[in-house]
């Protein structure tokens, strides 16, 4: 039977914690990664023992924190999981852990219960966020390794400061990683202003894929796997190609697709009014408010129309109202 429990309740479990497993979820982003290598931190400097673990390749960019944090061995006793809204999110490598979760610490508000205790704050833009407020509970000076992981998550989370979840305490709380060492500038580099040639040139290929909707508050981008192939890129160089749609200016939710074995991959973004996580939540995924997601099998055709179907049931008459909207 699952829990949901305070901050103060969360910070006397992690108090009585060793030899404890830390899953992250599948195609990792900053955020998972940046929350699960923190508290990682977090264990290793309160003497005890802790590892990350994740089912897919952690993408090279962030080996400047993960690589820094030395991997025992031991016999697991406790698991906890991070960023994690849904056992389904775990991938095939963990799915033997999923009803074996201690402790789920997580921010998405369509969280679904599978931990025995659950610790979810949905007004927290980063998981990250929460587990640097942890190590101030815990009283835990963090090391530089750890300040660049959790900063990580939270820029990775709130678009660098970009997004409305971010509130001042986000901002002191970044402040206050970087007082620990966190190197905001190479971050915020690394995260945002690196691209390598073959995204450039899937990016190319994504703009030229564009489609619009409802008076063109709506667009759309599809990723292919011919384009990746053509293109020479990975699944780890997709990441932020979700953000292209919502970028442009007018469009209120940006939606993009990502072929993969027996579907499509959903990514929806928004701007100011839509809430698509109620979209993908009716789509069987779930996410925030500006960002969420979800899967569609079968074909692009079909993928399509489900997305504009639902869109329209749930944000249509927004959208046709707010047609000549401009940021």
């Amino acid at each position: 039977m699952s829990e949901y429990i305070s901050l103060d309740k969360c910070c006397e479990i992690l108090k009585t914690l060793d030899n404890v497993l830390i899953l992250t979820h599948k195609t990792p982003d900053g955020d998972t990664l940046g929350s699960a290598y923190g508290l990682m931190g977090i264990f290793k400097l309160m003497g005890k023992k802790a590892r990350v673990i994740c089912s897919d390749d952690i993408p090279k960019k962030y080996s400047y924190f993960t690589e820094k944090f030395p991997m025992e061995e031991f016999e697991i006793e406790n698991i906890i999981s991070t960023d994690v809204a849904d056992t389904g999110l775990l991938g095939e490598k963990l799915q033997q852990y999923a009803d074996k979760v201690v402790l789920a610490i997580d921010h998405h508000r369509t969280h679904k219960d599978f931990a025995q205790n659950i610790y979810v704050d949905a007004d927290s833009p980063a998981t990250a966020e929460i587990i640097y407020t942890i190590s101030e509970k815990l009283g835990v000076k963090l090391d530089i390794n750890s300040a660049n992981a959790l900063f990580t998550g939270i820029c990775t989370d709130t678009g660098g400061f970009k997004f409305d979840s971010v509130k001042p305490y986000t901002h002191i709380a970044a402040a206050r990683l970087m007082e620990l060492g966190a190197e905001s500038a190479k971050i915020n580099k690394i995260l945002f202003n690196t691209k390598s040639k073959e995204k450039l040139a899937l990016e190319t290929k994504v703009l030229n894929n564009l489609k619009f909707y409802f008076d063109n508050t709506c667009a759309l981008a599809a990723v292919f796997q011919k384009d990746m192939e053509e293109s020479g890129v990975s699944d780890e160089d997709l990441e932020g190609v979700a953000s292209i749609p919502a970028t442009i200016e007018g469009v209120e939710i940006g939606v993009t697709l990502k072929e993969k074995e027996g579907g499509f991959k959903i990514s929806m973004r928004s701007n100011q009014y839509a809430d698509v996580s109620k979209i993908c939540k009716e789509l069987g995924g779930g996410g925030h408010i500006r960002a969420a997601g979800c899967f569609i099998a079968g074909s692009y055709e079909n993928a399509v129309d489900t997305i504009m179907k639902t869109i329209d049931e749930i944000a249509g008459v927004s959208l046709k109202e707010n047609s000549n909207f401009k940021k």
